[in-house]
């Protein structure tokens, strides 16, 4: 049996212009928006997750930790750009610059390239 090899998909536009924007909802489970946002996340795209409407304080930390889990396994990062938001990038999609830019401007604490 042979094994498909993975199409090479030619993004167009920035990757901030790719960015998606995430709300966590009620009306679902907290396990499938977890696996959904994982899908966007091996999809090369960074996400910016709003977990104000989560009052579970466990189910955030789940959520946080899963995806973060994501994100170093496609060594990207994970940065807190508000009290409830969160930013989850690829290393894809880090690689043109417009992510870790938008997260310097919006950001508590801005990325250290140094590190």
């Amino acid at each position: 049996m042979a094994l498909k090899k993975r199409k090479e998909v030619k993004e167009i536009g920035t990757s901030f212009e790719r960015l998606k924007y995430y709300t966590f909802v009620d009306h679902k489970t907290i396990d499938e928006q977890f696996l959904e946002l994982a899908d966007i996340l091996l999809g090369d795209r960074a996400i910016v997750t709003n977990f104000e409407e989560i009052h579970n304080l466990d189910d955030v930390n789940r959520a946080v930790a899963f995806l973060s889990g994501v994100c170093y396994a496609l060594e990207g990062t994970v940065q807190n750009i508000g009290n409830e938001t969160f930013v989850f990038a690829t290393k894809k999609s880090l690689a043109d610059g417009t992510i870790e830019h938008y997260i310097n401007d919006v950001a508590k604490e801005p990325v250290n390239k140094d590190e």
